[in-house]
């Protein structure tokens, strides 16, 4: 019965966490289509975070300058249709692979 409960609390912890980091990021602005916004709610909300915790944190980070979301997303997208088109014929010779290892091993 006590595992019942801890679970249970530590599951409505991790809710409650999450619930309130979203609420916070919300009421700061952070997830608004605005972009401009956005970036400024972020480092706004960086720099708060890091005064309170003394700044020693998120000074030491830096914000990525250059992601190449476009040419990471593309890819991903490639290799995702890639694996799509080339998924029968791998089936088939996983399909192969299985049964030659099964009647080897049982001949």
């Amino acid at each position: 019965m006590a595992s019942v409960w801890w679970t249970t609390s530590k599951v409505l912890g991790k809710g409650c966490i999450f619930a309130g980091v979203v609420y916070v990021t919300m009421k700061n602005g952070i997830w608004t289509s605005d972009t401009e916004k956005g970036i400024t709610a972020v480092k706004s909300f960086y720099e708060t975070v890091d005064k309170k915790l003394g700044g020693q944190y998120f000074t030491k980070l830096q914000m990525p300058t250059d992601l190449k979301i476009k040419e990471k997303w593309n890819y991903g997208v490639a290799k995702s249709f890639d694996s799509l088109a080339n998924a029968p014929d791998a089936v088939q010779d996983q399909i192969k692979k299985g049964s030659t290892f099964v009647y080897q091993k049982f001949k």
